[in-house]
């Protein structure tokens, strides 16, 4: 079985109080976070931001905390087992987006933190996520 790592980022935004959440369609149509492979000589946390970067056009963002691996299966031209190393940035502006479609990704969006659950894909492994960032929000 081939096997992948990768790292992303659940990005969060406060305006006025309020937090939000940066979200990504991707090529399955799902709302999901920014993510991708590792490449050589690159630390996770390294490969996270330059992923959001690339996806999303979003920069300057601030390290809050490492969320945790999630592994998971999928099909690509065979099985594929997939470990990902996930970040919580926080970004100082809700900057307009740009969306990588060369990537598959259709679109970018800031939702209110509370409203990301109910509009997640892949809630196996994205709500445990959001669950563990809102509770990092929470101090800040």
């Amino acid at each position: 079985m081939k096997t992948e790592l990768s790292a992303g980022g659940i990005v969060l935004a406060k305006t006025q109080s309020i937090w939000h959440v940066l979200l990504i369609q991707d090529m399955n149509k799902s709302l999901t976070f920014p993510k991708g492979l590792i490449e050589p000589n690159e630390t996770p946390q390294e490969a996270a931001e330059r992923e959001i970067s690339e996806e999303i056009g979003l920069t300057n963002l601030t390290y809050v905390s490492t969320l945790g691996t999630i592994q998971y299966r999928y099909r690509r031209n065979g099985l594929i087992r997939k470990t990902v190393h996930y970040f919580l940035f926080q970004s100082d502006t809700q900057a307009p987006l740009k969306p990588q479609r060369e990537e598959g990704i259709s679109e970018a969006r800031w939702v209110l933190l509370e409203e990301a659950e109910t509009l997640i894909g892949y809630p196996e492994t994205n709500t445990q996520l959001l669950h563990k960032a809102r509770q990092i929000v929470i101090n800040l």
